[in-house]
């Protein structure tokens, strides 16, 4: 992954109007994404 790319993922994974698909999908890109995701108020109770 390129470096820009992954500051723009935990961005979007970070963001509270990410939509909780796409939270889902960055979950299960990297352990790192799944920690921000799981702080966003927008995650579903379940990822």
């Amino acid at each position: 992954m390129i470096l820009p790319e992954c500051i723009i993922l935990q961005h979007e994974a970070a963001n509270p109007t990410t939509s909780g698909e796409r939270l889902v999908e960055l979950a299960q890109q990297s352990i790192e994404l799944a920690r921000l995701v799981a702080n966003n108020s927008n995650a579903p109770q379940r990822c």
